[in-house]
């Protein structure tokens, strides 16, 4: 920020500027700040089919009108609120990152076939558009047009170009994005319209190699842009219907194989109960595939968020943060495809990737209790490090030439995965 480069790590509030109150919100930021979060993740509007319902919720539209009446009833307190909130944001120094239209919005997808009475006609979206200005014009925004969208139906790309064109228009100026689901690529047409390509790995246990795989394919799409795995599965989550629940171990393990393949611009976070914002006692609509939440206050201190704020740390000082790609060589790549990669066990307990320029160094995830072959001869290793991301702090690490160009490399007595950066 500041002409500066970042590692961008946002946290994941979907439903924050209908939900939280302006205590709530003031003490979300300072706390996520002090963490060393730089970003919001917010939806501007609900997430009809995976929310919590607050009861002193105040969302965008009036939900029962609709419903009902299929009357569209627009909250003009909900936009002078979000502004407000989105200012708060900035005087933390944090961005907002701002969902425009969730897929459930639009016709023929997957979750407008579940609630087609809230497809929003062209009236109804100019409607909304007009009352989103403000926020758009926001300097501390990212603007994602897209949530969770497949790409599937014929209706959603064409929609979604024409959104961006007319996001463009009120602000050209604006960094624009889109969110999609794990399985989705994103087509051709919008790949041209974004200026940083995001993606999901998602939530199900056997796709969890999406984090590091679409990483791999988008760091490669021309021209370079910014890639970030925007939602990484949620600590506290269940595992995509089943009983267990994620853990900070899984997420972290995600987020760095991430960036180790490719995403290097940044990651998001979220603790299942802070991106519904839910209170104890609500209703939460989608139980069977995420278990209930945690209160939003006790999940806010998952321990997770630690684990992120040290990815930032280490891609920061390290100088590896950038528009490009600037690792390279990902070991044993697997081509990413539409549809589901299937996730063979112990392929990504290493992964390692050298920096693109000759001789400058690279790094390497190293699930516990392995070792880790660098594409580099040990005389040209100037400087080597590790760091125990269970614990967050420095390891022992050893490197001794196994090959005239390779170097084994393995961590001290560790008691989690390891993270090593070499010049």
């Amino acid at each position: 920020m500041d002409g500066q480069s970042f590692f961008y790590l946002g946290d994941t509030a979907w439903s924050a500027f209908a939900d939280a109150r302006a205590d709530e919100w003031s003490y979300y930021l300072d706390y996520r700040r002090r963490q060393g979060f730089n970003a919001v993740q917010v939806s501007l509007l609900p997430i009809l089919h995976d929310r919590s319902l607050n009861p002193d919720s105040d969302p965008a539209f009036d939900i029962d009108q609709v419903q009902e009446h299929s009357r569209w009833q627009f909250n003009d307190r909900y936009f002078s609120r979000a502004a407000r909130m989105v200012d708060e944001a900035a005087e933390q120094g944090m961005i907002c990152t701002l969902v425009v239209v969730w897929c459930s919005y639009v016709a023929g997808t997957w979750a407008s076939a579940r609630s087609p009475q809230f497809v929003m006609s062209n009236e109804v979206l100019g409607d909304y558009m007009a009352r989103c200005q403000e926020l758009l014009l926001r300097p501390n925004v990212v603007l994602v047009a897209s949530g969770d969208s497949g790409f599937v139906a014929p209706e959603e790309e064409p929609f979604y170009a024409e959104l961006i064109e007319g996001m463009r228009k009120v602000n050209p100026r604006a960094v624009i994005g889109c969110h999609l689901q794990p399985r989705a690529l994103l087509p051709a047409a919008l790949d041209k319209l974004v200026d940083v390509l995001m993606y999901q790995s998602g939530h199900h246990f056997e796709e969890q190699s999406l984090g590091w795989r679409l990483a791999q394919y988008y760091s490669s799409c021309p021209p370079p842009r910014p890639t970030i795995d925007m939602e990484p599965c949620y600590e506290g989550h269940a595992l995509g219907g089943r009983k267990r629940r994620y853990r900070a171990e899984d997420v972290r393990r995600v987020v760095w194989q991430s960036v180790v393949a490719g995403a290097t611009a940044g990651a998001g976070y979220a603790a299942h109960g802070v991106w519904s914002w839910h209170r104890t006692g609500s209703t939460f609509t989608n139980p069977q595939f995420s278990g209930e939440p945690a209160d939003w206050r006790e999940a806010l201190s998952f321990e997770g968020a630690r684990d992120m704020a040290v990815c930032r740390g280490v891609m920061e000082a390290e100088r590896l943060v950038g528009t490009e790609n600037v690792l390279r060589g990902l070991v044993t790549p697997v081509p990413v495809v539409q549809g589901v990669n299937t996730h063979r066990e112990g392929e990504d307990d290493v992964m390692v990737a050298t920096n693109g320029q000759q001789g400058a160094g690279g790094m390497a995830y190293l699930a516990p209790g392995q070792e880790a072959r660098l594409p580099v001869a040990a005389s040209e290793i100037s400087d080597i490090r590790a760091i125990d991301l269970r614990t967050r702090a420095p390891a022992e690490v050893s490197a001794r030439g196994s090959a005239p160009r390779e170097t084994l490399v393995t961590a001290g007595p560790a008691s989690g995965d390891v993270v090593i950066v070499w010049k």
